[in-house]
């Protein structure tokens, strides 16, 4: 994170992402199936999602509509590492999305000792249950 936020501005931000925010264990094949962590938020306040980018990083892209009648749509991602960051950081002030957050904290954590084949081999099994565990929080 580019600086110190206070535990104001945190719990600001981890109220919005309470409401907008999306935690996703993603399934990948690029050659052998793999899994990432990311985290987005989606809104048609370009304002806020920049304000995201500019505490935690991540990108924002935009502008979408999925309808003219529709107001144009931008998106805050960030993945990996980063989230990880960001999730540690807002976990305390999290209600909603505290379950999640849970899990894609030990996502992560277990994905940064599984660098060498030998150890991705065995851990598979563990994210494939991941992914179906935060599929299944989302209902």
């Amino acid at each position: 994170m580019p600086y110190k936020l206070t535990k104001s501005e945190l719990s600001y931000y981890a109220g919005f992402f309470d409401g907008e925010g999306c935690i996703m264990i993603k399934k990948k094949h690029r050659g052998r199936p793999f899994h990432t962590l990311d985290i987005t938020i989606s809104s048609t306040n370009h304002n806020i999602l920049e304000d995201f980018k500019r505490a935690f990083g991540g990108t924002v892209h935009g502008a979408y509509k999925s309808n003219t009648y529709y107001k144009d749509k931008w998106n805050w991602m960030v993945g990996g590492d980063k989230a990880l960051a960001v999730l540690k950081a807002l976990y305390p002030y999290l209600r909603l999305k505290s379950r999640e957050a849970e899990l894609g904290i030990e996502f992560q954590e277990r994905a940064k000792y599984q660098r060498s084949d030998a150890l991705r081999a065995g851990q598979e099994a563990i994210k494939e249950a991941q992914y179906i565990l935060m599929k299944g929080l989302k209902k």
